[in-house]
């Protein structure tokens, strides 16, 4: 199985590394709604990709990799992450596809899981991924992260959170 960085092979890989601490909340903008509700918070950071374990050999369904990561924000380690992506389809005669990943971001006031289809396919690549909840500060969060894989070990992640 061939490493093609956070969201490839690894290619969700890179989405899988979010670990917020104090910087986080600070990191954070928030945009008002009409009747003064609670608006989207955006969190940006970048994962590097720190374990890659393939689970199988080769590119067939059913194979895939776990993985761990250290989320920065301005250079600075802000946290971790980690889970794993299964291939669900691999285009016909091509090392392309599908993979459906489950990942989970440790915050320093709470855990954001997210679920979804990212691309198998080499860097670099884009991908969304829902957010389907969490715990803490996080217990009722919806929305979505946006990850842009840069390479084999570095992703691009802009979560949109809604509460």
């Amino acid at each position: 199985m061939r490493n093609f960085g956070l969201l490839g092979r690894s290619s969700v890989a890179a989405l899988s590394a979010v670990v917020f601490s104090a910087p986080l909340a600070s990191a954070a903008t928030t945009s008002a709604l009409a009747d003064g509700q609670q608006g989207e918070q955006v969190l940006s950071l970048v994962a590097k990709t720190t374990q890659f374990t393939p689970n199988g050999s080769g590119d067939a369904q059913g194979n895939g990799f776990t993985l761990a990561n250290d989320l920065y924000r301005d250079d600075q380690r802000v946290g971790s992450g980690a889970g794993g992506c299964t291939i669900v389809r691999l285009e016909a005669g091509a090392s392309t596809g599908t993979l459906q990943c489950l990942i989970t971001f440790a915050l320093s006031d709470g855990d954001i899981t997210v679920q979804g289809f990212a691309p198998y396919a080499p860097p670099p690549r884009d991908f969304n991924l829902s957010i389907n909840g969490g715990t803490g500060s996080y217990a009722a969060s919806r929305g979505y992260v946006h990850g842009h894989t840069v390479d084999d070990t570095t992703t691009e992640l802009t979560f949109h959170i809604t509460p």
